[in-house]
């Protein structure tokens, strides 16, 4: 750009504000790419793959929700419904646009942050892995009904009178 703005004679300020709006935009892209890897989005879907035609929700919702004025108001949203009908898509749409926002998003199913929260227990990171995540401005967690959530069955410490306990019938 420079060489083409000497050619052209350009003002030097216009060439000032074109540079720095290209170190802007570059920033910005930059900032996204591992906010987008950090929030663990399942398949990359986009506001662009979603057809809104095709959804059983209101279009006026849809729009609505697409600004993320609703995540600012740390507003909780269920999407519920038949497997297949969208709703996956349509919330990795929503969370990728809060990206595109500058938002950080941070995506689990019911499995990871069971297991993301076990782990923690074992490690002894358990605030630290809740704070990670609530620091974040969305919180997604899919396919709540699919999967049972672990159950950690209650400790009894070694130097207890009490039988241990048995994962057999009893005789």
């Amino acid at each position: 750009m420079p060489a083409t703005a000497r050619a052209q004679h350009w003002d030097p300020a216009e060439v000032l504000r074109l540079l720095i709006t290209e170190e802007v935009t570059g920033r910005d892209a930059a900032t996204r790419r591992p906010r987008r890897h950090s929030a663990n989005f399942p398949t990359g879907k986009t506001l662009g793959s979603w057809r809104v035609k095709d959804s059983t929700i209101p279009e006026p919702t849809q729009n609505s929700l697409t600004t993320p004025e609703w995540i600012g108001r740390a507003e909780n949203l269920m999407i519920a419904g038949p497997s297949g009908t969208g709703k996956s898509h349509f919330t990795e749409r929503l969370a990728q646009a809060a990206t595109e926002k500058d938002m950080r998003v941070s995506w689990f199913t019911l499995e990871t942050l069971s297991a993301s929260m076990g782990k923690s227990k074992v490690d002894g990171s358990t605030a630290r892995t809740v704070a990670r995540i609530c620091r974040t401005d969305l919180i997604v967690i899919d396919d709540i009904g699919l999967l049972p959530s672990a159950r950690t069955p209650p400790r009894r410490s070694t130097g207890s009178s009490m039988p241990p306990m048995s994962a057999g019938p009893s005789r």
